[in-house]
């Protein structure tokens, strides 16, 4: 039996499509969404406002139509130790570095372990000009099976976070 080669050429073409779709739609897309330093402050009477930095918050985003599993995340510093990155869950900061992102799905999570002997729970920190010096740049690594993906906050992306948070302070201190 010959197959006619408008059905054979349109097989083609419906195989083509198929790969396509799997290697640019049907896959996992993630991005991290944003970086940004824990930062806590405390008032004491007409004094000013004492900031320190405990940890790295960041949100991630699956973009793609595919679930991430055992995906890892990792905080770089220029003058410190990387820091693993765990997930939250209602506020809560889990135990377990891994965690799966769903497509559409999206997590937070945080580096505040042995950040400057400070507990998970960020209650010690750096202060602004130690963390200045030592913290930027501030890179953060998302590996998910064989793929990594990357972001960078540079040192005038973390003194513009910083000094907008110490301006909102001081407006509302």
């Amino acid at each position: 039996m010959m197959i006619d080669l408008t059905i054979a050429s349109f097989l083609v073409s419906l195989l083509g499509f198929v790969g396509l779709y799997n290697l640019y739609v049907d896959r996992v897309i993630i991005y991290i969404k944003s970086i940004v330093p824990g930062i806590s402050g405390v008032k004491e009477g007409d004094k000013e406002w004492k900031h320190s930095i405990s940890g790295i918050q960041v949100e991630v985003l699956n973009k793609g139509k595919r679930d991430a599993q055992n995906c890892e995340g990792l905080v770089t510093f220029k003058k410190m130790d990387s820091l693993t990155l765990y997930p939250t869950e209602k506020g809560n900061v889990l135990g377990e570095a891994k965690f799966n992102l769903h497509a559409g799905e999206r997590k937070n999570l945080v580096a505040a372990r042995k950040f400057s002997g400070a507990g998970i729970d960020g209650s010690a920190g750096l202060e602004m000009g130690e963390f200045l010096e030592k913290a930027p740049p501030i890179e953060v690594v998302i590996y998910y099976g064989e793929k990594k993906i990357r972001k960078r906050l540079s040192e005038k992306d973390v003194e513009k976070i910083l000094r907008r948070n110490e301006e909102d302070a001081h407006m509302y201190g």
